[in-house]
């Protein structure tokens, strides 16, 4: 496996744990056909996470993430890693992205 992958699946798991531990029950999706990285249900919230270590989500995904996302009337959310303190950023997609 190579770094890059490595790097970006431990990001996964990292923000995966982190909404479980904030009550979510979260699954990752690995190797998924869908745009989702992360699954979170709560108790009266679906919320649905693209992962990006550099924060970075082109046009066409985010378009992409965004519309699956609310054909499930799932919250979009967009997490980064801080590489100051390796932790998480939470960004809420709030349209399409022109």
């Amino acid at each position: 496996m190579n770094k890059r992958y490595v790097n970006a699946r431990n990001f996964e798991y990292k923000v995966r744990d982190d909404m479980n531990d904030h009550g979510f029950v979260a699954v990752r999706s690995p190797a998924s056909k869908t745009p989702v990285d992360v699954y979170c249900i709560g108790y009266d919230s679906k919320v649905f996470i693209q992962c990006k270590t550099n924060g970075v989500l082109g046009p066409e995904e985010w378009n992409e993430f965004w519309d699956y996302c609310k054909s499930v009337n799932a919250v979009p959310i967009l997490a980064m890693r801080v590489e100051r303190n390796r932790g998480i950023r939470y960004m809420l997609l709030t349209d399409r992205k022109v």
